[in-house]
Parts: structure tokens; C-alpha cells; sequence
């Protein structure tokens, strides 16, 4: 009887995954990130002010059958990461959308017009 060794199982969470692009526009900052093969409902997504974090889990089988042997293995990944962003962003209106093995998270930037602090005049009762 031959012993086959079990091949390593691709390692896709390298220290930098998921892969992201990060652009403004004049009212979004818009994060796209590579997520190939991963269920949505497995990815979260939090936000912060100043930066993004993407994280999840994939569970993967792979099965191999031979004439005089038959393998079946399973792997489960965890992956996270955060992203700093380039302007400050509001909580509200944030929309994340995946399609096709890419996640889009589009942030509305937070008023930039408005100061961090403002100057009350005081008046004479």
C-alpha cells in the first residue's frame, strides 16, 4: 500500500487579506476589497470614524477519491483586518455590498465645512 501524503491547503490569508482599494470621491470614501470564495453572510464589517475593519471566516472541503484510497479534508480560516481612513466618515448611510468575490463599502464623509469648534459671541444682558 503506497502512502500518499495529504497536499497543504492554499493559504489565502496572508498578512495583508483581504486586498483593498481605498478612493475618495466628494462625498464618499469607498473601500473595495478582494473577498474571492467567501460567503457574505460570513464577512463583517465595522466602522469607526477614522477606519474600516473587515473580517470573517471561510470554511473549506476538499475531497479526494483514488482507486485505493479516498480523503476528505477540512479547513476553517479566520482573517482580519483594518484599514485606515483618509477623512473622518458618519455612522449613518454606510452601505456595504458584495458581488462576485468583491465587497464595496461606500462611507459618507463627514461634513468638512463644518468646524471642529466654534465660537459663540457673548452678549451684554
Amino acid at each position: 500500500m503506497d502512502i500518499i501524503p495529504f497536499p497543504q491547503m492554499p493559504n489565502m490569508f496572508g498578512q495583508n487579506f483581504p486586498k483593498v482599494d481605498v478612493r475618495e470621491t466628494l462625498k464618499d470614501v469607498i473601500v473595495v476589497a478582494d473577498v474571492p470564495g467567501i460567503d457574505p453572510k460570513k464577512v463583517n464589517v465595522e466602522i469607526s470614524e477614522s477606519s474600516v475593519k473587515i473580517s470573517g471566516s471561510v470554511q473549506q472541503e476538499k475531497e479526494t477519491k483514488g482507486k485505493n484510497f479516498h480523503r476528505k479534508e477540512r479547513m476553517i480560516q479566520s482573517f482580519s483586518r483594518v484599514i485606515p481612513l483618509p477623512c473622518p466618515v458618519k455612522h449613518e448611510g454606510v452601505k456595504a455590498m458584495a458581488k462576485n468575490g468583491t465587497l464595496t463599502i461606500t462611507l459618507p464623509k463627514k461634513n468638512e465645512d463644518q468646524p471642529k469648534m466654534k465660537k459663540i459671541p457673548v452678549e451684554e444682558a
